[in-house]
């Protein structure tokens, strides 16, 4: 299986040296292909090269200003449904300027490596991983 990662230059952190070696352990025979592009708006013509070569995609991306999120979740759909790959899309608002020093950043990134990883190995082989659930009190 081959998985293309891409992120933009402006996001606040690299992980894929993290997902990569989560996804290791999991899932056999792995291949990756991974691309940083300058912008977040540069991702969707990333992704659309990417989509030829791989059997799913995901889009990384931890950013400060929201601008260009709405439109780039829409055009990675678009994508999707021209070109039959799966896009993953983690798109979150940065929180890693917050933390204090370089122990906090460094749990911080495990902790969202491990939640990446899990998105792509539920996506992969559990689907009911999404399902809806309820909460119990």
């Amino acid at each position: 299986m081959r998985l293309g990662l891409i992120s933009d230059s402006q996001s606040s952190v690299d992980l894929f040296s993290l997902i990569k070696e989560k996804l290791i352990q999991d899932i056999a025979d792995l291949e990756f292909e991974e691309a940083f592009v300058p912008s977040l708006a540069d991702v969707p013509f990333k992704a659309f090269q990417m989509a030829s070569n791989t059997d799913l995609v995901l889009v990384i991306s931890f950013y400060s200003e929201t601008n260009d999120v709405t439109w780039v979740k829409e055009k990675l759909s678009e994508i999707e449904i021209k070109t039959g790959v799966k896009i993953l899309k983690y798109l979150q608002e940065s929180e890693f300027g917050e933390l204090l020093d370089e122990d906090e950043l460094e749990a911080e990134k495990e902790l969202e490596a491990e939640k990446v990883a899990k998105l792509i190995h539920a996506y992969l082989y559990d689907l009911d991983y999404f399902k809806p659930r309820t909460i119990k009190e």
